[in-house]
Parts: structure tokens; sequence; C-alpha cells
């Protein structure tokens, strides 16, 4: 309580990463303080030790981190895991702020390039509702896009492919896609047809029901299945690659999650 009367943030530390927090944030940053850690820090070196024991290695590469929060998938991938660049696409203002300031923080302002927008199937803008005002009057957590209320705001919407044509980054330079983006992960996953293409692997997050509100579980599916041949469910059972087109069985199974999908289909 002490601290939250005296800074609106704090300044925590992982893995000889520094990460910037708001004290109202209730998402990543939250679990991040009190608990040390964050599930990403747990999947992404799961998903990272599958590619590389079926040869797709990703070492080099460049990271798209889609919903990049306040940094704590971008950060670590280039910091720890051999990534060579990410670029991270956040729209909510506050993690944004939290996220610049920890790049800066870590001098890796030559190796993370941050994008103020959403990600979606086609370029333009959006209404988006920006996280919960805490009693503090910070804002915390994740917004929603696409919704219409109180605390909305219009914001620019990008595509992958679009920012990948922008830094002239070709699609086989692209390591990993990760997408957390509150139902909308189908969405972005359209605007990125040069790596679908190419089966470019994607962890994304999987929570049915907001993926269904956000009419975006149908297109994800069809996606996953018309080009990649595996899925693997990172947080639960044995991590055992499934065939792609059980995805939907996959998906169904669970209430929260993050899902590898990657190989070629044949």
């Amino acid at each position: 309580m002490f601290t939250r009367r005296l800074a609106a943030h704090v300044v925590t530390e992982r893995d000889d990463v520094a990460y910037v927090v708001s004290v109202g944030d209730d998402g990543p940053g939250r679990a991040l303080t009190i608990f040390g850690t964050t599930p990403e820090f747990d999947v992404m070196p799961r998903a990272l030790s599958i590619l590389h024991s079926n040869g797709t290695p990703t070492d080099g590469t460049v990271l798209v981190d889609v919903g990049a929060n306040i940094g704590t998938t971008s950060l670590p991938a280039v910091q720890q895991h051999g990534f060579g660049r990410s670029i991270a696409i956040e729209p909510e203002r506050e993690n944004v702020r939290a996220l610049r300031a920890s790049v800066a923080l870590n001098e890796l302002e030559d190796r993370i390039d941050v994008v103020v927008a959403a990600a979606g199937a086609e370029p333009g803008t959006a209404p988006f509702r920006r996280g919960k005002r805490t009693r503090n009057g910070w804002r915390a957590g994740a917004g929603r896009l696409g919704v219409e209320g109180e605390d909305v705001e219009t914001v620019p919407v990008v595509t992958v492919d679009g920012e990948l044509a922008s830094r002239n980054v070709r699609p086989d330079r692209v390591g990993m896609l990760w997408i957390d983006v509150q139902g909308h992960e189908g969405h972005v996953l359209a605007g990125a047809p040069g790596l679908v293409r190419r089966a470019c692997p994607v962890v994304f997050a999987v929570r049915p029901r907001k993926l269904a509100r956000a009419g975006s579980l149908a297109l994800l599916i069809e996606l996953i299945r018309s080009r990649y041949a595996y899925v693997v469910d990172l947080r639960h059972g044995d991590c055992v690659p499934r065939p792609a087109d059980r995805v939907e069985a996959v998906i169904g199974s669970t209430t929260t999650s993050d899902i590898l999908a990657f190989g070629r289909r044949s």
C-alpha cells in the first residue's frame, strides 16, 4: 500500500531482465510482481524445445508478438531465448508506456520495435475499450477491441504482413508469431497470410468463450487446419504434438491455454 501511494510504476526483475510494471496492473505485471513469474515464462521455453527437437530452429530470427502487453514475451525472447529481434504490437497506452520503459531500461531499443496499434485481418481503425481504471486512477490489465461504451477510444489496426513489409522483414526471417489478443487470434492470423502460407510457427492464446464472442474461433480453426501439420497444448497434458486436424478438439478441451501450431501441411 505504501508503494502505491508513492509511485505509479515499480521495477521488478526476473532472470536479469527488468520489467516496468504499473502498480494498478492486474494482468501479467501483477503476477510477475507478486509471484515472480507469468505463464509465458514457462510456455515460451516449452514451445522452443518442441520446435528445436522437430528441426525448426529459431535462433537469430524475428519474433512477432501481438498483444505484447508489458513485454513479458518480447523481452525474454531477445534477452534469453536467442531471437534476434521482436516486433511488439500493443494498443493499450498504459501497457505501451511500461513496455517502452522496459525496453529502454534493458537497452534493447535496437532489437525490439514497439508498434502502438491493434492487429487484425485488415488495416484500418477500430474502437478499443481500455483496461479498467483502478481505485488509484491507473489503467490495469488488457483492453478489448471492437466494443462500444465507456472508456472507448479509436485505435489504429495493422496487419502482421503489413508491419513486416514496412520493416523489410521477409516472412522466412520470422521464427515465431505469438498472439494473445483476448479472442481475436483468428483475425490476427488472417492478417498474416505470408506467414501462414509457409506455416510459420505460431503460439496463440486459447480462451474458447472469448474466441467465439469475437467471431474468431471458426476462422482460427480453418487457418490452422489448412496449412499446419501439428498442434500442441503447451499448458496441459504431455505436450506431444497432435495432427492439426484435431485443433478443434484441442481447443475445446481447455478453458485457458496456449497452443503451438507448426510444420507445413503436406
